[in-house]
């Protein structure tokens, strides 16, 4: 006698979405050769959703009806959207950053074996940060062989952003880059703050002058960058304490962020960054709003 449990031909759960939109979540259950009894969906460990069936078995297309009882069950960051169709879909309505986890579909047999099969997949919310990164620390002019030391800050975003840093395009060596501090903020968000520190050659120089550029990368998705010139000659004076201004290489306001799916790339040779690149004041008056005090921006 064949097996009279359900099978789970797969499930489809977006790896990644945006804060703020609606998620498909799907669960293919084939009920043959024994029927189905009930479908759920899980977060964490949590249930949120389960369609009981209540009368003849249900095929794996037919959406919740006469045939069965879908229960909604309250759970902190989820949101179940009225429509799904189909007995394992499930549509999250405007997702937060507390979306973010594993999602399992349980299908469950009925009598006798009431035989019970699993599939799980993660689902992350990106939520870009505030501003483009804000750079801080960089002097306006330098010398071959003085020191460039700067520091990056990535406000509010999740998950925690991964910095590179480049010079002219050429991106610069791990061993010169760290990340110095990562807040956690009340709304599941990080701001994180990375340091470069390396010494500046004859060869750094193009034209008398030299770009660093700091990128963030959220996720798999999102990329966003800023880009500083630095000039050659002496002076002490750093971007924020007055004297010569530095000058910011500007992108496209109108797209702060650019998906990597698009083809991000950093090309060689000064100025040729396809990055998007800006520093944006308010940023950086609400990095010192953050800093006073110590307090976590709510």
């Amino acid at each position: 006698m064949g097996s009279r449990g359900v099978r789970i031909q797969g499930v489809e759960v977006p790896g990644e979405v945006e804060a703020g939109e609606d998620v498909s979540l799907k669960c293919w259950v084939d009920p043959w050769p024994g029927p189905l009894y009930s479908l759920s969906w899980w977060k964490d460990g949590s249930q949120f959703y389960r369609a009981a069936v209540t009368a003849s078995p249900i095929s794996r297309d037919e959406p919740p009806s006469s045939g069965s009882l879908a229960t909604v069950f309250p759970l902190p960051g989820v949101s179940v959207k009225a429509g799904g169709r189909g007995l394992g879909h499930v549509v999250l309505e405007e997702v937060g950053v507390a979306a973010s986890g594993v999602y399992t579909c349980e299908a469950v047999a009925d009598f006798p074996s009431f035989s019970q099969q699993l599939v799980s997949a993660n689902l992350t919310v990106v939520d870009p940060p505030d501003t483009r990164p804000v750079v801080s620390g960089f002097r306006v002019r330098y010398r071959p062989g003085d020191q460039l030391t700067a520091n990056c800050t990535v406000l509010r975003a999740h998950p925690p952003p991964t910095l590179t840093w480049f010079i002219n395009g050429n991106k610069v060596k791990e061993g010169s880059a760290e990340v110095i501090e990562i807040l956690p903020e009340k709304d599941l968000t990080s701001t994180l703050t990375g340091k470069v520190s390396l010494p500046l050659h004859q060869s750094h120089f193009v034209d008398s002058a030299f770009n660093l550029t700091c990128g963030a990368r959220i996720g798999e998705s999102l990329w966003t960058a800023t880009t500083i010139r630095g000039h050659l000659g002496q002076g002490p004076y750093l971007a924020s304490s007055g004297g010569d201004s530095p000058t910011y290489i500007l992108g496209d306001h109108s797209q702060p962020f650019q998906s990597l799916h698009a083809g991000g790339v950093v090309s060689s040779g000064l100025g040729q960054c396809s990055l998007l690149v800006a520093l944006v004041v308010a940023g950086a008056a609400r990095l010192l709003g953050h800093r006073e005090g110590g307090l976590l921006l709510g």
